[in-house]
């Protein structure tokens, strides 16, 4: 009989990004670093609504990091 291996999963509650970079192609997508100084990417639901420096809350869905909420003026949440 064989184990099963747990796997990690990163559940960050209520963890805050700073945006990194918001240049991609793709106007879904936002690079953010995170708290703890890592790189990641975060879908957005438009990233023209976003400015260098800006904090924003994060949700994980399992597979992805999203937006928790939407800013409704550019650079403010």
């Amino acid at each position: 009989m064989t184990m099963k291996k747990k796997t990690k999963t990163r559940n960050p509650s209520s963890q805050r990004l700073a945006v990194w970079r918001r240049n991609y192609r793709n106007p879904r997508m936002v690079g953010v670093e995170m708290d703890d100084g890592e790189l990641l990417d975060v879908k957005v639901r438009d990233s023209s609504l976003y400015c260098d420096g800006m904090i924003f809350p994060v949700g994980w869905d399992g597979y992805n990091f999203y937006e928790q909420k939407a800013p409704r003026q550019r650079g403010k949440v």
